[in-house]
């Protein structure tokens, strides 16, 4: 966030708060301006202006704090790991069947397909086919691919879920930070 955008959120924490903020001398608000600009220079502006705007939409009475802000960062943070894990898990309930194996024959027919192939020799042109799909895996977000890694990764995933909800949670919540440090 730029030293403008730092003074056009406190210009709205001081519209929020206007009879608080009237009673601040100049040199209380420059060194706030100051605070706020080092607290939150890293942090984009939609998401320190989303943070004042929850703040203030809670009815606390009093002008927030850097502390204040920090905590509906946290906050929102921990709102979209939760959706991220709803997606999760509403990808690994698709993610149902076992893969079969079919072979396609040269008119893009399927030439057979068995459940169990034990001891079946499988020409170079046979696939995996699955309910689930490479393109509805690559639609996913990116934390959820790094996450499961591949569709069979999905499959384990949806064992661990369905045998430990909330450690699967944590789980994946505590892997959220190593995942998106990788991506940059």
């Amino acid at each position: 966030m730029t030293k403008r955008e730092t003074q056009e959120v406190l210009n709205r924490v001081f519209r929020l708060y206007m009879t608080q903020a009237r009673k601040l001398p100049p040199s209380d608000r420059d060194a706030m301006a100051q605070t706020w600009f080092e607290e939150f220079h890293d942090t984009d502006y939609p998401t320190v202006l989303k943070a004042v705007n929850m703040y203030a939409n809670q009815g606390k009475p009093f002008m927030p704090n850097v502390p204040d802000i920090i905590s509906e960062i946290i906050r929102m943070g921990e709102v979209a790991d939760n959706d991220l894990f709803a997606q999760l898990v509403k990808a690994v309930q698709l993610v149902h069947e076992p893969e079969k194996r079919v072979v396609i024959d040269d008119l893009g027919g399927i030439r057979y397909s068995e459940e169990h192939q034990r001891m079946v020799y499988f020409p170079p042109e046979c696939h995996w086919a699955t309910n689930y799909t490479q393109a509805d895996f690559a639609a996913l977000p990116y934390e959820i691919q790094m996450y499961a890694e591949d569709i069979e990764g999905l499959r384990a995933l949806k064992r661990e879920i369905d045998s430990d909800y909330n450690r699967a949670r944590r789980r994946f919540t505590d892997a959220l930070p190593y995942i998106r440090a990788g991506r940059q």
